[in-house]
């Protein structure tokens, strides 16, 4: 496999940092090096450049950069992204910058489970009212639920399971729910109960996304499944 081969992929983010500045980060990558990198920020109308770098060119710095320059660029190897370079070497202007891609997303990775909406339900009891108003306006006929940790003390594996994977098994177990229903029989309004995995397959999924949905809401995240 011959990476000259390959064309670099370019990468671009539009987006609002915690400070309330408006950026435009990219770069554009081979599997060796770093081809293109800039960063513009929006602190009124008029785009305004950080930085502007391009392979075999010397960085160009905007006059709204803060921080030395040179020891940055001299310490720059060429497979290495120029925001997480500074933002690790304590530059604080561009920390902010580098903390909305450390912290401002909620991905989901592989099958959706309902460990993440369950275990933040146990932990918060207004992110679990903020699930079951999701599942009612959702009309799944849920109307309350409830979280309990379970013993997994007990929970048998097979002896050549790596362990990675016990331990992740072992986390989507530390939780049940049961969900809670009104029924009515000859007028007469009637609670009834039961576990989470006995509802539809689409309930449980919709119980599961409701989680990280509800925290992308409240962080001021981005979802990504």
């Amino acid at each position: 496999f011959n990476h000259a081969t390959v064309e670099p992929s370019s990468f671009e983010m539009d987006f609002i940092a915690r400070d309330n500045v408006r950026y435009v980060y990219g770069f554009k990558i081979t599997a060796e090096e770093v081809v293109e990198e800039y960063l513009y920020s929006f602190t009124s109308r008029k785009k305004s450049e950080l930085f502007v770098r391009k392979k075999g060119e010397k960085i160009h710095f905007g006059s709204l950069f803060k921080g030395e320059q040179k020891v940055l660029e001299d310490q720059l190897l060429n497979n290495n992204l120029l925001l997480s370079k500074a933002a690790n070497s304590n530059y604080e202007q561009m920390q902010k910058v580098y903390t909305y891609f450390t912290r401002g997303f909620h991905v989901v990775l592989g099958s959706l489970n309902d460990s993440f909406s369950m275990k933040k339900s146990f932990e918060d009891t207004s992110f679990k009212k903020y699930i079951a108003d999701f599942l009612k306006v959702a009309d799944t006929g849920i109307e309350a639920f409830e979280v309990m940790k379970q013993d997994i003390g007990d929970l048998k594996f097979p002896n050549d399971m790596p362990q990675a994977f016990r331990e992740k098994l072992a986390k989507r177990s530390a939780y049940k729910a049961e969900v809670i229903h009104y029924t009515c029989d000859d007028s007469t309004p009637e609670q009834v109960s039961w576990g989470l995995a006995e509802e539809s397959a689409g309930t449980v999924k919709l119980f599961s996304l409701a989680g990280p949905i509800i925290d992308v809401l409240n962080q001021g995240q981005i979802l990504i499944f």
